[in-house]
């Protein structure tokens, strides 16, 4: 009786780490009366050598009611299916180019870009409104490789739409179109590029709002298409900070590196690669107790695993290791596929 009881806490215990405390009933099959796994559980009818089944989580006792193994099932192994998408919540995107007119080919909100001769799109708090040839993101091939079949879902026009492939045989070039039919779009589609990159797309977009999009690991009908929940933002940001990464120097403190060269530790910085490459947004100057001097808008490049160097204009002739401050500086890092 005694061991029967530290199971019977013990089972309460996997049930609230499950989160199926409330509403959990089971039954079980070697014996003892139909349980309600929930403070009401009644110890006398828990007996060894049993299983207890839910919709959630199968329970198993052994024939000397000393070990307890739990066994989650497909509903909780895909209760949050991977979507391979980043930053696929247009109402609220990470956006550290700080863009709300989206008119010309290349990166806007974090990890998508437009691709085309076409490109006015809007951002907005209830989705990308707009139209385009080509709205992209490039990711890893590497995050399909354990799986044969992909789910594409996308929100268009207040309407949710999707569609399964095989990517079992997919070979450079391959185009598939996975989603066809929607209103304001040709398609949406997965383009293979080569052996490292793949690339979502939707094509052809003519006046239309896109509110979210999706491509999740396996197959999925109308009827089983998970219900879209986008990642923190916190998360996502962090995410998209590996491609793309947007900083201001103000207050930054460097030194004079060569004859034309400034340097600026950044601390910890963690991208997709380990050089990524760097651009001077706004120049500004570099300010010393002497005076200041302009940074130049070409020369800048990352260096080592945090400085970043930059081509400035030493109007003062200061010497080498000649401390320098950065008033209003502002540059990005890019690792964009």
């Amino acid at each position: 009786m005694k061991v029967n009881y530290l199971l019977f806490h013990l089972m309460k215990v996997v049930c609230i780490f499950a989160k199926i405390q409330e509403n959990c009933t089971s039954t079980p099959s070697g014996g003892g009366t139909h349980i309600l796994i929930n403070d009401n559980i009644d110890d006398e009818n828990i007996s060894t050598n049993s299983t207890w089944s839910s919709d959630k989580i199968d329970i198993k006792i052994n024939d000397k009611g000393n070990e307890l193994t739990k066994d989650y099932n497909n509903k909780v192994k895909n209760a949050a299916p991977i979507n391979i998408l980043d930053n696929s919540d247009f109402r609220n995107p990470v956006n550290q180019r700080n863009i709300t007119a989206w008119n010309y080919i290349g990166y806007g909100i974090d990890r998508w870009f437009t691709n085309g001769a076409i490109a006015n799109i809007s951002v907005t708090r209830n989705g990308l409104q707009g139209s385009a040839n080509y709205l992209v993101q490039r990711f890893e091939k590497i995050k399909l490789n354990d799986t044969s079949k992909v789910t594409a879902a996308v929100k268009v026009n207040g309407a949710i739409y999707s569609g399964v492939i095989n990517i079992s045989n997919l070979t450079t070039g391959s185009d598939i179109i996975v989603i066809a039919g929607i209103p304001g779009l040709s398609k949406v589609g997965l383009y293979y590029e080569n052996n490292d990159i793949c690339q979502f797309y939707f094509a052809d977009l003519d006046n239309v709002k896109i509110e979210w999009a999706a491509l999740y690991i396996g197959e999925y009908s109308t009827e089983t298409l998970p219900e879209y929940h986008p990642k923190e933002y916190s998360t996502e940001l962090a995410e998209c900070q590996r491609y793309y990464r947007d900083i201001y120097l103000r207050g930054a403190v460097g030194f004079i590196s060569d004859a034309d060269k400034a340097t600026f530790n950044l601390g910890f910085v963690k991208m997709r690669l380990a050089v990524p490459t760097v651009q001077v947004i706004v120049g500004d100057n570099l300010v010393t107790k002497e005076g200041y001097f302009p940074v130049l808008s070409e020369g800048a490049y990352f260096e080592g695993s945090n400085n970043v160097v930059l081509k400035v204009s030493n109007s003062l002739n200061l010497s080498k290791f000649y401390p320098v401050g950065a008033f209003f500086g502002h540059i990005a890092l890019s690792a964009d596929l």
